[in-house]
């Protein structure tokens, strides 16, 4: 879902976040087992994670962290908390490369090796040799 957002720029992208806030309530009974707040929170952190709008990103994904809980959605909290941990790793705290590393050992304890795959692959590719702060 965050994929959607690299489609448009910046802007365009903020407005699109902000009108699906509005009308989210109308889609939150379609297809319960979606989860669709859950699933818009945790994938607007990440795209604003990967647009280095971090104060935002964070927003969203303490937004996300108790409705992964309400769900029980704990693959998609796992997730969370390692975002939560890149973006206190670009803001200068390099402690948190052991978080997110963490948080992939914990994809691999659940069995499930892509999701640990690809949380990795991210974090080499996108975030480890960009510390900003």
């Amino acid at each position: 879902m965050s994929k959607l957002f690299f489609v448009f720029p910046l802007d365009d992208g903020l407005e699109i976040v902000e009108r699906i806030e509005r009308e989210m309530k109308k889609y939150l009974n379609f297809h319960k087992d979606i989860h669709f707040d859950l699933t818009f929170y945790a994938n607007t952190g990440k795209f604003y994670t990967h647009k280095n709008k971090l104060k935002l990103a964070r927003k969203f994904f303490i937004r996300a962290l108790p409705l992964c809980k309400k769900y029980d959605k704990v693959p998609v909290e796992n997730d969370v908390y390692a975002h939560l941990a890149i973006i206190d790793y670009l803001e200068g705290n390099l402690d948190a490369e052991a978080e997110v590393l963490d948080c992939v050992n914990r994809f691999h304890a659940m069995r499930k090796p892509a999701l640990a795959e690809d949380l990795e692959n991210d974090w080499n590719t996108f975030f480890k040799e960009k510390v900003l702060s």
